[in-house]
């Protein structure tokens, strides 16, 4: 997802888009649709062939916004400050041989530029026996009990000793979790991963509930008890459209519910979570953008903020099915459950 700023208007994005990552004169820009339709494989010792290093990250490109017609920014939208949310960067190599001074696309065998643009020169970059994927064996660290997860997710569950466990890329680390209880009782539906972050902000005076409150600029009196009241981020722990995640962000924020209960873990009904705290914390600085108001003294903050985490917690809250929708009956929020569904293909 991609967040884009202008003057006081704030727009979210899904963005899947491809660029050239070297200085190549009238090498093409773009593979266009061909990662999307062509199947791909992982660069693996052995494949035979020269893999050229990228002259620059990613992030600097699409970044240039208008300065560059090439950036994907500027070919998505005029506006030239821009917030990333749990992107995915992936280096994909492109097939090509030379001809004399002619250089062929190889799955194609069609000429896409001269030779003498491209710079061969740069430095081979082969795939080491580190570079390699490797596997965790999805045992609990606590009980040596078997971890249940979709393929997808971040975060496992041990049905034995009742813990969740994510990854840190060597072994795995515990995840402090809630199960909030119903009010009326009920333990089935479906169950949405948010990460419950304790972010200090540096760059604007936010270290209440009240504080909140007051830059919202929402229709509460504010009561004493909230200027002792920690304020706690809710980021949605799964991917959707941005809109919708961006309606989430605000409405648990601002509803500050509470996490904690002695509610088991149910059985089914639980939604992976792809979203992992980090990111999530990166979409702090949009959240403010939409609800601080007025939108002219927050944008002009945004550049300076910045944030640290404190603490998390993953909670799941339990939306009960209703036709079309998935209702939370105790903080009145509905979603649609064709936006939760598509968003795990994003």
């Amino acid at each position: 997802m991609v967040f884009f700023f202008d003057a006081l208007n704030l727009e979210g994005r899904i963005m899947d888009t491809n660029i050239l990552a070297l200085k190549a004169g009238t090498a093409p820009m773009s593979l266009g649709m061909r990662p999307q339709v062509l199947k791909l494989r992982y660069v693996a010792p052995g494949i035979a062939g020269n893999f050229l290093k990228p002259q620059f990250p990613f992030r600097k490109h699409v970044n240039c916004g208008l300065e560059n017609d090439s950036s994907p920014i500027n070919r998505v939208s005029t506006k030239i400050k821009s917030s990333f949310i749990c992107e995915t960067e992936s280096l994909i190599y492109s097939p090509v041989s030379v001809r004399g001074n002619v250089l062929f696309d190889a799955i194609l065998q069609s000429p896409v530029g001269r030779a003498g643009e491209i710079p061969l020169e740069l430095g081979a970059e082969r795939c080491d026996d580190e570079d390699q994927l490797s596997f965790l064996p999805m045992v609990c660290p606590g009980c040596g009990w078997d971890l249940e997860g979709e393929k997808n997710s971040l975060v496992h569950l041990c049905r034995h000793c009742t813990t969740v466990w994510q990854s840190n890329g060597s072994s795995f680390e515990s995840v402090k979790f809630a199960f909030p209880a119903a009010k009326n009782g009920a333990n089935t539906g479906v169950y949405l991963p948010f990460w419950r972050l304790d972010a200090s902000v540096t760059g604007l005076q936010l270290r209440s509930y009240a504080d909140l409150m007051r830059l919202a600029n929402l229709p509460k009196v504010i009561q004493n008890v909230w200027e002792q009241q920690k304020p706690y981020f809710w980021v949605p722990a799964f991917k959707v459209h941005p809109d919708l995640f961006l309606r989430l962000l605000k409405s648990l924020t601002t509803l500050q519910p509470e996490p904690e209960s002695d509610t088991p873990q149910p059985k089914s009904g639980i939604l992976p979570v792809t979203i992992p705290a980090g990111e999530a914390l990166e979409s702090l600085k949009v959240l403010l953008a939409s609800l601080v108001v007025p939108k002219k003294f927050i944008f002009p903050l945004l550049p300076a903020l910045s944030f640290s985490m404190n603490d998390r917690m993953l909670v799941y809250l339990r939306f009960s099915p209703r036709g079309q929708e998935l209702i939370h009956e105790d903080l009145n929020i509905s979603i649609q459950a064709g936006a939760v569904s598509w968003g795990q293909l994003i």
